[in-house]
């Protein structure tokens, strides 16, 4: 999910394609903080922070958006997501906001169920269509 380290390579700017650049600008004119990670072969993600918040980018190296993720306060989930996570689960630590080319608007929240860390992922009306190990 959202910023995570994992093994994913930093990418020195000057080594990210110009079109990839003038597509995070674009998109979110106040990025700041923008660093650069390569998640594997031909896509890239931008993490940076917008109106005080995190947030990652992926794009494919030929300047194509597939999808941001916006980290956000528990407050922000749809009134049935944060339903269903207090019903389901011990404790919130993440909650994101993915907007992607593919699917367009969902929610996210990582959290603790019983000793474990599970990732949860709904559709933009609630529906939970993912719950799975947090990786």
């Amino acid at each position: 999910m959202l910023l995570q380290a994992n093994a994913q390579q930093t990418v020195s700017e000057q080594y990210i394609p110009p079109i990839v650049k003038e597509k995070l600008y674009k998109m979110y004119p106040d990025a700041k903080g923008v660093y650069w990670k390569q998640p594997m072969p031909g896509f890239l993600d931008a993490y940076f922070v917008l109106n005080k918040k995190k947030a990652n980018a992926t794009f494919q190296v030929g300047g194509d958006w597939v999808s941001t993720e916006f980290e956000i306060e528990s407050a922000e989930l749809p009134e049935p997501i944060r339903q269903y996570l207090a019903s389901h689960t011990d404790k919130l630590t993440r909650c994101y906001l993915v907007k992607t080319k593919a699917t367009g608007t969902q929610y996210a929240a990582d959290a603790k169920a019983g000793g474990d860390h599970l990732s949860y992922v709904f559709d933009s009306t609630g529906t939970l269509i993912m719950k799975g190990p947090k990786d």
